[in-house]
């Protein structure tokens, strides 16, 4: 494991969450095909993601809340030849499992490279299905960092867009970490004529853009089958397009084939 520090603001969001961590949920699984049993430990964020992955055909056989400071020894006593045991903690509490495992992460972070073979091959199909819709319904996008807009951004677009896709999961960034993103970047508005209906928080550093949040209208007020989200993707590469952008950073997403985001970000 990696003793490198942690960035303050990567720490500073660890030790807010850190709560979460202090009592975990234990969930026992047997798969009667394999006889293999399987156990996780943690904070229940990625609790369903495990549950799609490896226990599809399994069935839980017990629950229970185990304390984060019986952690190591819970684990200690579990460990067996036919047992695969999967912890979720936050990260500054990695030192408590004990070692001999394999440590990964339920996020993992998707890239563009507009030069890329694999994306150059990608672009006729592109045009081809978003810019298409585009096309259809006439979306149009427009550039800003007025404060007030990204103020409304957040409270009518992205949270109402945060927590219909990721429900009680949902993480929230907070008012100050979008406008500090506009400091070095822009906020990318989609209209469907004179109603605002989706965008983007974007960050730019030198030859990268970085959609750091996205925002759509509540689905009672604009359906998003409608495409308008996709337009935001396809309006952030126009611009990195026409602007001589190398790559993309769409951020993190569950590598999951079941994963609508994890999906979509694939396709551009």
């Amino acid at each position: 494991m990696s003793n490198r520090l942690y960035a303050p603001t990567s720490l500073a969001k660890r030790m807010v969450l850190l709560y979460r961590s202090l009592n975990l949920n234990q969930i026992e699984v047997e798969n009667p095909t394999t006889g293999l049993r399987m156990i996780y430990i943690g904070e229940g964020e990625s609790l369903n993601y495990v549950r799609k992955i490896f226990f599809v055909d399994a069935k839980e056989t017990k629950t229970t809340h185990l304390p984060i400071w019986s952690l190591n020894q819970r684990i200690k006593q579990l460990t067996s030849s036919n047992t695969l045991i999967f912890v979720e903690i936050n990260r500054v509490l990695k030192h408590l499992i004990p070692p001999g495992g394999l440590l990964t992460f339920p996020w993992i972070r998707q890239q563009v490279w507009l030069n890329s073979n694999d994306h150059l091959k990608r672009k006729p199909k592109i045009e081809a299905t978003f810019g298409r819709k585009v096309r259809k319904f006439n979306y149009r996008f427009q550039i800003t960092r007025d404060d007030e807009l990204v103020q409304k951004f957040y409270e009518e677009l992205y949270l109402p867009y945060i927590t219909a896709r990721f429900e009680n999961t949902s993480h929230a960034r907070a008012l100050s970490e979008l406008r500090a993103a506009i400091k070095s970047g822009f906020l990318l508005q989609v209209f469907d004529h004179d109603i605002w209906i989706s965008g983007a928080i974007c960050r730019v550093k030198k030859k990268e853009i970085c959609a750091f949040a996205f925002g759509h209208l509540p689905d009672t007020q604009y359906d998003l089958h409608w495409g308008a989200l996709s337009a935001t993707y396809y309006f952030i590469f126009k611009w990195a397009d026409e602007h001589s952008v190398e790559k993309v950073d769409l951020l993190r997403s569950r590598p999951n084939t079941g994963d609508g985001v994890y999906e979509h970000k694939r396709r551009w």
